[in-house]
């Protein structure tokens, strides 16, 4: 019997290890980095073109569940949820084979304070400041 339990508790452990693995490849911390450079420099967009082959990007502002951004990108998302966050936007990036990456962008960093992201046609995060 002490085997038995000792098997389960290695399963549920190996399969939520490898759930939160997985979860954390699907953010993006190399673009949030990005963006909150450019935001400790007051600089007004980034570009995602250095950021791999996306063909689909959303933006998601504060308080958007986990259930609105499935429906809007049309797909299960397994990032997190703003639901309850007014400090947070979210960039969901789809690539050519359908696989999700995510960034959290920040409404507040280093003092400045972040009225809106909007996305250009051109692949460009606009940042908009609080002046």
């Amino acid at each position: 019997m002490k085997y038995i339990w000792s098997a389960v508790a290695t399963l549920v452990f190996t399969v939520f290890t490898i759930w939160f693995i997985t979860l954390a490849m699907q953010q993006h911390p190399q673009l949030e980095l990005a963006v909150k450079n450019a935001i400790a420099a007051n600089e007004t967009s980034v570009s995602l073109a250095d950021f791999d082959d996306w063909t689909e990007t959303y933006l998601f502002g504060p308080y958007t569940t986990r259930e609105m951004i499935e429906e809007e990108i049309g797909r299960k998302f397994r990032g997190t949820s703003l639901a309850s966050d007014d400090l947070s936007f979210l960039l969901v990036l789809v690539d050519t084979k359908n696989s999700i990456r995510y960034a959290v962008l920040p409404r507040i960093h280093r003092g400045n304070l972040i009225t809106n992201f909007s996305l250009t046609n051109t692949g460009e995060i606009i940042i908009e400041y609080h002046r």
